[in-house]
């Protein structure tokens, strides 16, 4: 775990430094720019640093958040997980190979400490958006390399057959999502598959949605119905009669 965190390359997330600068190589943020003297209508400065609409959403994460992901990561209990996942994906994966396999009792005992390890992350971070943004697809990952390094090392000359490895792996990647991630909502990074372009329209949207008043926001359509529906009938008066 340690190799891991070390070559982690940094670098590729979308973070503000320690030194307040815009790290982003995917280039989805601009960087502020110098309003004129006109535009400061008679600032004493003549010049002010301001940011445009982009960046108005600027990178939630920091330096000092990846460096924590870097210490859960890092974490015992991450180890000793990390573990009973390569150690229960050899008995599914291999089982069948070996002349005494294991018994159903045992299999259950490692799928519970499995999921006591994970109830006990979840605790430490209950409430804390990030944990579910960015440290949980962290651990996800750092958990699905180190285990695919463990069989390699182990198995070498039967993942050296690139048949051998792309079953395996499915197959041992499939077990890792059904045990910590099963409706993956964590095998993903979504600054990476967000373009400038999307971000800017949920930033709109969410400022939209923060003017309307809860009772608008109560009776607005899904995107979906508003496609299917473009000019539908007053929605309080579906409301009122039980039909919308």
């Amino acid at each position: 775990m340690n190799q891991f965190v070390k070559k982690f390359p940094k670098d590729i997330l979308p973070h503000v430094s320690e030194a307040n600068q815009v790290v982003d190589l995917i280039h989805n943020y601009t960087k502020p720019r110098l309003r004129t003297v006109a535009e400061t209508k008679g600032s004493v400065f003549g010049v002010e640093q301001v940011t445009d609409k982009m960046n108005s959403a600027l990178p939630q994460l920091t330096e000092s958040l990846i460096w924590q992901s870097y210490r859960e990561i890092q974490e015992p209990g991450t180890a000793k997980m990390i573990g009973m996942i390569a150690h229960l994906a050899y008995w599914n994966v291999f089982g069948h190979l070996n002349s005494l396999p294991i018994d159903m009792y045992h299999m259950k005992q490692m799928f519970i400490s499995i999921s006591n390890i994970r109830t006990k992350m979840d605790l430490k971070w209950t409430g804390k958006k990030i944990y579910h943004t960015f440290i949980m697809p962290m651990l996800v990952l750092a958990i699905r390399m180190e285990i695919e390094i463990i069989f390699k090392n182990s198995y070498p000359h039967f993942f050296r057959d690139p048949v051998h490895e792309q079953i395996a792996m499915k197959q041992i990647n499939d077990l890792i999502t059904q045990l910590i991630d099963p409706n993956l909502f964590y095998s993903r990074f979504s600054f990476f598959e967000s373009g400038r372009d999307a971000i800017n329209i949920k930033y709109y949207k969410a400022r939209t949605t923060e003017s309307q008043t809860p009772q608008e926001r109560f009776y607005r359509r899904s995107a979906l119905i508003e496609q299917l529906f473009t000019i539908p009938s007053e929605g309080k008066v579906r409301a009122l009669f039980g039909t919308g």
